[in-house]
């Protein structure tokens, strides 16, 4: 792919409240962790707000319902009596996330986001999480508003973004994501362009997509140190901004690890904090890297002792192997997704953070980007006990 191919961006906002049609929406996507982003959106005629995960790797909306009951405390829930716009559907309706599944019915209601009024959409009001368990529980979002391609879309619901562009409320049928380096700071997902003030020009390089469904695209020869890992074949990835860390076929994870001193235990993988290497990725003919200040999280900084933020996962054929390229490939590169070409954009920062963009202050503060990152479900606390006994061992040997 040649370099330097931009998406054409409006600088001026265009506001529906201004009774005019199109242009951008600019969303702050809050950062817990960095491991958690998220951002608003409101439901119904009276805006009824809820914090949201915009997820490339799913492609429905849900919420918390008021009928949802102790899986859902502590987060906003949806009173659909409350709208003017509401209108009965009741359709079930169950989705299966990586962490875990949540169910509840249809309904149909306005929605709004970053100015943008959708004016009756498919949503879903949830009446179980308990699926998701701690990742719910503890997390900071409400619902996940999902941004892949209707092929994937529980009943076939049309996704958000695409109704938006089939509305006509944005310029173009791209949205774009900048993610925060820094717990605590915000970072934005456009909908409608892209930020060019973020990147230098000619340094936008787009992938086109392999298969819709998910954001997937090829991806050739992945190193470590510069030494293949994956024998040159090609593989296939999928650019997720619902997923924290990054994923890989568990062969491939077991190379990485003879090759850069790491080990899997428990399905988690330990890595001395102090050592220092540098893995690549082909995409479009492009190698873009990631060290270990993007990819070593501190668990026991005294004791050096760290976790390696990738997870194996082995997704059989014909829909595997995949690699998942999470929030951790996307903090450190602005990702670009075109739903008119059917492409991925990806360019480096005009500035890069010199500190881990994983950083955690302090041991307590490490533990709990720990375990927000790998999703904890209850049913993992006795795995979790388990893992916390070796590190306890590998400590004493230390």
């Amino acid at each position: 792919m040649k370099g330097g191919e931009i998406v054409r961006e409006r600088k001026v906002v265009q506001s529906q409240k201004k009774g005019l049609v199109g242009g951008e929406a600019h969303v702050p996507l809050h950062d817990f962790s960095n491991v958690q982003y998220y951002g608003e959106i409101g439901v119904g005629s009276t805006e009824q707000k809820f914090e949201v995960i915009f997820d490339t790797g799913s492609s429905n909306l849900w919420v918390p319902s008021k009928e949802c009951g102790d899986s859902c405390k502590g987060h906003a829930t949806y009173d659909h009596s409350a709208s003017s716009d509401y209108t009965e559907d009741k359709t079930p309706f169950n989705i299966q996330y990586g962490s875990g599944p949540v169910g509840g019915y249809l309904s149909k209601d306005s929605v709004t986001v970053g100015g943008l009024k959708l004016k009756q959409t498919r949503l879903a009001e949830i009446t179980t999480a308990e699926g998701l368990g701690a990742a719910y529980s503890m997390g900071k979002f409400d619902g996940i508003l999902g941004l892949g391609w209707q092929q994937i879309s529980v009943d076939h619901i049309p996704p958000v973004f695409t109704q938006m562009w089939q509305e006509k409320l944005v310029d173009e049928p791209v949205f774009s994501f900048k993610l925060s380096h820094k717990d605590g700071v915000d970072g934005e997902l456009l909908f409608g362009g892209v930020d060019k003030s973020v990147y230098n020009e000619g340094e936008m390089d787009y992938v086109p997509l392999s298969k819709k469904g998910y954001w997937q695209i090829d991806m050739g020869d992945v190193k470590a140190n510069g030494d293949s890992i994956t024998g040159g074949a090609k593989q296939q990835a999928i650019v997720d901004s619902g997923t924290s860390l990054l994923t890989a076929p568990s062969a491939v994870i077991n190379k990485l690890c003879a090759k850069v001193g790491c080990h899997n235990i428990l399905g988690r993988i330990i890595i001395s904090t102090k050592a220092k290497f540098e893995m690549s990725f082909e995409l479009g003919g492009k190698e873009y890297t990631l060290n270990e200040s993007n990819l070593v999280l501190p668990v026991f900084p005294f004791f050096h002792i760290g976790l390696l933020a990738m997870q194996p996962m082995d997704i059989p054929p014909p829909n595997g192997p995949l690699w998942i390229l999470g929030d951790i490939f996307m903090q450190k590169y602005y990702t670009v997704f075109d739903l008119g070409k059917a492409r991925v954009g990806i360019a480096p920062y005009k500035t890069q953070a010199s500190t881990q963009l994983l950083k955690a202050s302090t041991p307590a503060a490490a533990e709990k980007t720990v375990a927000v990152a790998i999703k904890k479900s209850d049913k993992e606390n006795e795995v979790l006990q388990k893992e916390k006994s070796v590190l306890r061992d590998l400590i004493e040997k230390a």
